[in-house]
C-alpha cells in the first residue's frame, strides 16, 4: 500500500513539473487504458501499437491517464505468447493475459 502511495506521488509531482516545462506544453498527449500501462521495480512502461516503451512518467487530466508523446523513451522488445498471441513486455517471464510460457 505504500508502494501504491509513493507511486501517485511520485506521478503527481512528476507531472505538476513537466506542466511548467514550455517543451511539453506543446507535445501531444497519447491517452492510455490501464492494461497498456506497466509498473515494475525495473521501471514504468506503456504499451503504443504493440510495442513496449519505457516513460519517466505518467499523467492525467478530464480526460484520463496519458503520456506525453515527447517523453516517450526507447522502445523495448517483446514477446508475443504461443497460446494466446498476446504481446507481452520483455522483463515479464509469464503471460500477462494467461499466465503461461
Amino acid at each position: 500500500m505504500k508502494y501504491i502511495l509513493f507511486l501517485f506521488l511520485l506521478i503527481g509531482i512528476t507531472c505538476g513539473y513537466s506542466a511548467e516545462l514550455p517543451k511539453f506544453e506543446s507535445s501531444e498527449k497519447i491517452y492510455l487504458q490501464p492494461e497498456q500501462i506497466s509498473i515494475s521495480e525495473n521501471g514504468i512502461f506503456v504499451n503504443i501499437a504493440n510495442a513496449w516503451f519505457a516513460i519517466a512518467a505518467i499523467c492525467h487530466d478530464a480526460k484520463g491517464i496519458y503520456v506525453d508523446e515527447a517523453r516517450v523513451g526507447i522502445e523495448y522488445f517483446t514477446w508475443e505468447c504461443r497460446y494466446c498471441h498476446f504481446v507481452n513486455p520483455w522483463y515479464v517471464n509469464a503471460c500477462q493475459k494467461c499466465g503461461k510460457r
